[in-house]
């Protein structure tokens, strides 16, 4: 049995975005990956 799965949901970039407000001035820590999704930084970099 085989699973379709999107390679985009809207769902994704609605918590991202609730996050990043949620994170404030820290928001930047999640960085976008164009093609590929999202990565979180470490604090120190």
């Amino acid at each position: 049995m085989s699973f379709a799965h999107p390679s985009w949901s809207p769902v994704i970039d609605t918590v991202v975005h609730s996050l990043r407000k949620k994170l404030g001035e820290r928001a930047s820590m999640i960085e976008t990956v164009r093609g590929r999704g999202y990565r979180l930084r470490a604090e120190d970099e």
